[in-house]
């Protein structure tokens, strides 16, 4: 996958209608990699690569909305221990 960011301006002469387009456009593919490697790492557990709270909580919050839409109903449950 590719990811840019497109910017651009019309050009006009003095008191005429636009005459063209001038833009630019910048590949950020390798900031979207590294922002989806760094929101994966926050919401995951680094030993043992399942949701950690942030991750439990953000799908919890998912699952709530769409049985909302659906009408149906969900149960989301966590469990904690310490050793």
């Amino acid at each position: 996958m590719l990811y840019m960011r497109a910017s651009g301006r019309t050009l006009h002469k003095k008191g005429e209608h636009p005459t063209g387009f001038a833009g630019i456009l910048t590949d950020i593919t390798e900031q979207k990699l590294l922002q989806e490697e760094l929101r994966a790492l926050a919401i995951t557990d680094q030993l043992t690569g399942l949701y950690n709270r942030r991750g439990f909580t953000t799908l919890a919050q998912q699952q709530l909305k769409s049985s909302n839409r659906t009408k149906r109903v969900c149960y989301c449950f966590s469990v904690t221990w310490t050793i």
